[in-house]
């Protein structure tokens, strides 16, 4: 029952966090003070049911992984006003849970470990929206029941964005 409890909770917390995160990265121009700033941002929460958990854990002994049962996913890209084409984005994406394979299935949400994404883009054409960004990311343990390796990596990235909606 204590389980459950917590499942409740935690999603709770987190369609909290996704009601007010749409109000407060909502798409309108933000001041800075020194330029304006146009921010479009999006948060995802993830379940992954039982003998179905993500696992953030490859290469590691069996009986030392410890697989996710939530994730929550934040998007922000800030354009600012004065250069449109020019982007910087920050994607985390942080994993919970305290599930063993074969041995302990629960619903607890401890923190695992954080997948960092941020970098610089800059808008080649707008019809169509092709875009050419610079990413890092890295693994970031938190607490003590992440025991993969801790990767840092970089790309050199190309995204269209499109759009099947009218008008647009």
């Amino acid at each position: 029952m204590k389980g459950i409890v917590s499942c409740l909770a935690v999603l709770l917390v987190v369609l909290l966090v996704v009601l007010l995160g749409g109000l407060i990265f909502s798409s309108a121009p933000a001041n800075a003070g020194i330029l304006d700033w146009r921010v479009n941002s999006w948060v995802e929460a993830s379940l992954y049911p039982l003998h179905n958990e993500f696992d953030p854990n490859p290469g590691v002994e069996f009986e030392d992984r410890v697989t996710a049962r939530y994730s929550l996913e934040v998007f922000v890209e800030l354009r600012p006003e004065d250069f449109p084409r020019l982007i910087l984005f920050a994607n985390p994406h942080v994993f919970f849970g305290d599930s063993r394979p074969q041995t302990d299935y629960n619903w607890r949400a401890t923190a695992i470990v954080a997948n960092g994404k941020y970098g610089i883009g800059y808008q080649l054409f707008k019809k169509p929206d092709i875009q050419v960004r610079i990413a890092h990311g890295e693994w970031i343990g938190l607490g003590d029941g992440y025991k993969g390796e801790k990767l840092l990596w970089n790309a050199v990235q190309v995204r269209w964005i499109f759009s099947a909606g009218k008008g647009k």
